[in-house]
């Protein structure tokens, strides 16, 4: 298991677009309602990247160097941060989820504006540019499991989570396997 583009088409992940030119539309079209799903990110190189500080205009009080964005590297993997949209009231008509998630993720990267620290690693890398969205729709309530039993797996085969996960999976989820 390398945790590979291949190896994540085959478990259903779909698109595999560059985040920065991603848009809504890729996921659920132009007139349908946001979806349910897990996504995640990849570099199509598996070398080690150089690594910058962190300089986000809306940084948390916990500040990453790029000797410890280095750190937290898994050699020869391409997925760098799983993530997960549920579907989520909103006060406008429509119900907000994965392609929402995915656009706060894109928005907070590429734009500094939107509340999205998960994976906030992801922007330390240089050549940010060059990362890949690939997403996979779920039914509906199953995003956090899903999530969750694909990183602690990952964390279990590779001896520690994704690159860009630093947060602690749930407790009890169901381990995914590839």
């Amino acid at each position: 298991m390398t945790y590979s583009i291949a190896d994540l088409s085959k478990y259903g992940f779909v698109g595999f677009v560059p985040l920065k030119d991603w848009d809504e539309p890729q996921i659920i079209g132009l007139t349908q309602s946001d979806v349910e799903g897990v996504y995640v990110v990849v570099r199509e190189s598996t070398e080690v990247p150089t690594f910058l500080d962190e300089n986000h205009r809306k940084p948390r009080p916990k500040r990453w160097s790029a000797e410890a964005a280095a750190d937290r590297w898994v050699p020869g993997v391409q997925a760098l941060y799983f993530g997960k949209g549920p579907l989520r009231s909103s006060k406008a008509k429509r119900r907000k989820g994965l392609a929402r998630r995915v656009g706060e993720l894109q928005e907070h990267g590429y734009g500094g504006g939107a509340n999205h620290y998960g994976g906030k690693l992801l922007w330390q890398i240089d050549h940010a540019d060059a990362l890949l969205i690939a997403w996979k729709p779920l039914a509906e309530g199953e995003s956090a499991a899903i999530e969750s039993g694909l990183i602690r797996v990952f964390d279990r085969l590779m001896g520690r989570q994704p690159f860009a996960n630093v947060g602690a999976p749930l407790v009890g989820s169901t381990p995914i396997y590839l």
